[in-house]
């Protein structure tokens, strides 16, 4: 038995942090999260012993630290059975350290697979709990859809998003952001933020279509991260220089140009292209 299966990235248009939830000691939030054309491909055979192989990245990841195989272990553990082992080989494009949610999407898809490819007959609920114990950009990436994410990421409200006839471009400059790191460095400088967090433009919403999802563009990371790593602000306003909108995805590094026609966009593919570390030409899966 050999699958192969892809794995998309994610950007945020939209995310703004709360409060610490007092069990799970994680971060409320508020995102616009949309699944991108950017990303990692999974082959997955049987095996005599679970494993990951992560290829495309520098750093070595021993396969009981790879949050695919956490999602394994954490799906044994919700179902109260053993499962089928297997060799996992992750094919990685997604850049590390880049708001992008990679691993994430990888243990979301990964479980996917398992619920398809054993028929254990997880519904989307169940998965999105045993995903949510693994990590919490993880359950967003099982609906496979944009997606109004809140709570500490466990409460996802598909939305309808289109491209608007926008073109995109993400650039990631050679830094790596910690996601930890980031919310602590958030948590030092809004110690006395005390007020809940709304955004009502999508709560009030009534479902049907964003009609210019560029109007929410908004990170509430982008401060702190750019006053500990000041290039990627520079990279954003370089951005800015050349598209309509520029804006970082999650806790960065990466930054999307939004762009209105494609011709300008493939400039500015060139431009950067020479300058930067990963440069993609992205499309929203809406």
């Amino acid at each position: 038995m050999i699958e192969t299966f892809l794995s998309p990235a994610k950007i945020n248009i939209y995310l703004k942090i709360g409060e610490t939830d007092p069990e799970t000691k994680l971060h409320n939030i508020e995102s616009i999260m949309v699944p991108i054309s950017l990303h990692d491909t999974i082959v997955v055979r049987k095996a005599d012993e679970f494993s990951v192989l992560t290829t495309g990245v520098s750093e070595h990841i021993p396969s009981e630290k790879n949050i695919v195989y956490k999602v394994w272990q954490e799906t044994e553990k919700y179902l109260d059975q053993k499962l089928p082992k297997f060799e996992v080989h992750i094919e990685k494009k997604i850049p590390t350290g880049a708001g992008l949610g990679g691993g994430s999407s990888n243990a979301a898809n990964f479980l996917l697979f398992l619920n398809k490819q054993l028929k254990l007959g997880l519904k989307q609920q169940d998965m999105i709990r045993i995903s949510s114990a693994v990590g919490s950009d993880v359950p967003f990436f099982i609906l496979q859809s944009p997606a109004l994410v809140s709570g500490t990421g466990d409460k996802i409200r598909c939305v309808d998003i289109t491209s608007g006839g926008k073109s995109l471009l993400l650039v990631c400059p050679e830094i790596t952001v910690n996601s930890g790191i980031a919310y602590r460095l958030f948590d030092k400088k809004k110690l006395t933020k005390t007020e809940a967090v709304t955004i009502n433009t999508v709560r009030n919403f009534d479902g049907s279509s964003l009609k210019d999802w560029t109007t929410l563009i908004y990170n509430d990371f982008e401060d702190v991260v750019f006053s500990e790593w000041p290039r990627i602000e520079v990279l954003k306003k370089e951005l800015e220089d050349v598209a309509q909108k520029a804006f970082m995805s999650g806790s960065g590094s990466a930054v999307i140009g939004v762009f209105s026609t494609l011709d300008q966009r493939d400039m500015a593919y060139r431009l950067f292209s020479s300058k930067y570390r990963s440069v993609e030409k992205i499309e929203l899966l809406t």
